[in-house]
């Protein structure tokens, strides 16, 4: 598949977070009378002019009766901030390393950090989780940065949502 429409369809996916469902503001129009709609981006595409609409489904009616399970979202302080790597992505690549993020805040979609360096709004990145000693602990983590700003502590904060998690990942995640 090639074309304009395939080529909007992935600048879509490429904003659409793990477990997500993201739609155009014509597809919207289309269906609007058989969905609900979680949130409404307004999203900046590369090779597409101005602002795109995109609208989060979190339920199919009519028919199909179908219904996103609901995901807790709100970030919980952490008892102590937890170090992690991160890895800043550039199509599938690793481009640089962050080994002093500090994670402060957790919930089933997102993590939020304190950190040192350079980090973008929508920038993909691979998170790496460390043991007690400090090592890599094996599974990955990705995830989409939907916000940088100043932390308490001079440095930077940002929120990353979760793009995918490997299930050993997750096991770890549970555990703070």
């Amino acid at each position: 598949m090639v074309g304009a429409h395939a080529n909007f369809a992935s600048r879509i996916e490429s904003f659409a977070l793990g477990r997500q469902v993201l739609i155009s503001a014509a597809t919207y129009e289309r269906v609007k009378d058989l969905v609900q709609i979680g949130d409404v981006l307004q999203a900046e595409m590369k090779g597409i002019p101005g602002k795109s609409t995109l609208y989060e489904v979190r339920a199919i009616g009519g028919p199909y009766n179908i219904q996103l399970k609901t995901r807790r979202q709100a970030l919980v302080k952490l008892p102590e901030p937890v170090q992690i790597h991160l890895h800043r992505m550039q199509e599938k690549v690793v481009v640089s390393s962050n080994e002093e993020v500090w994670v402060t805040h957790l919930s089933e979609t997102a993590v939020r950090g304190a950190f040192e360096g350079d980090l973008a709004e929508w920038e993909d990145v691979r998170l790496q989780m460390l043991n007690q000693k400090g090592a890599p602990v094996p599974g990955k983590v990705y995830g989409k940065v939907t916000q940088v700003q100043p932390g308490a502590s001079g440095g930077l904060e940002a929120t990353i949502r979760f793009t995918s998690v490997a299930r050993r990942s997750i096991r770890l995640f549970v555990g703070l």
